[in-house]
């Protein structure tokens, strides 16, 4: 893996942004790059739709429940920030065909070609692309917005999956304490997407009180399964289909 992942925004705080632009319309989200404007399986059963922000319960400071970050629709509050430019992408917010609860989910695929990574935009990169579900209502707000969710006393992120996916390429998700080179704790990564829905969760670990990033999504390739070692060749990518994301007690 090269070190651009490792330095990426999510890593390392970078202050040069590329914002984005986020378009709704009949079939989907579809996100366009502009300069600096603002294993179980089975879903027959939604889950519940809680509120975008969840709110003390009572006096102890306890909020109750989990907090549902996507079902149908993005409900953090906040925006979405890339990784990388889009060439070879697709990322569709409110894809209907078979969601897992619901009526939509998202839809997202790569088909392995070149891209610029924002933190390193003088170089390709093909090793990864991706985004995160960020707190900040714009991309430029990202560095100096956060939300303390300590009080949720929320322990693992939970989701759906489908997809397929190319030799050495990895579905990997992580929360806003997850380190590249992290397995397990704050970090899930998987090539055995199937074609089912499937659910998985992560342990999340560390404070919660700057959070900035809920969870980050990034497909990666990556010949041996170890993402603090160099690639030697390059992958096809693949398509990934998830839905129900949710902090969880």
């Amino acid at each position: 893996m090269k070190d651009s992942y490792k330095l990426s925004p999510f890593h390392k705080g970078c202050r040069t942004w590329f914002s984005h632009f986020i378009k709704v319309g009949i079939r989907g989200i579809f996100i366009i790059p502009m300069l600096l404007l603002a294993g179980m399986s089975g879903c027959e059963n939604a889950p519940i739709n809680n509120l975008v922000n969840p709110t003390i319960a009572n006096t102890t400071g306890a909020w109750s429940g989990e907090w549902v970050l996507y079902d149908d629709e993005i409900k953090t509050g906040g925006t979405v920030m890339m990784f990388a430019t889009l060439e070879g992408q697709e990322l569709d917010f409110s894809w209907q065909s078979n969601p897992c609860s619901g009526t939509k989910c998202i839809k997202y695929s790569w088909d392995g070609r070149d891209v610029t990574a924002y933190s390193a935009p003088n170089s390709a990169e093909h090793d990864y692309v991706g985004f995160a579900l960020i707190v900040a209502d714009s991309v430029d707000k990202h560095d100096t917005s956060t939300k303390n969710l300590t009080s949720g006393g929320y322990t693992k992120i939970s989701f759906r999956v489908r997809g397929s996916l190319s030799t050495n390429v990895y579905l990997r998700l992580e929360s806003n304490n997850g380190d590249y080179k992290s397995s397990g704790t704050n970090a899930w990564m998987s090539h055995a997407i199937t074609g089912d829905w499937q659910r998985y969760e992560f342990p999340l670990s560390g404070s919660l009180a700057g959070t900035k990033d809920f969870v980050r999504v990034i497909l990666r390739y990556d010949e041996d399964g170890k993402p603090d070692t160099p690639n030697t060749g390059r992958g096809n990518g693949g398509t990934v289909y998830i839905d129900d994301i949710r902090l969880e007690r």
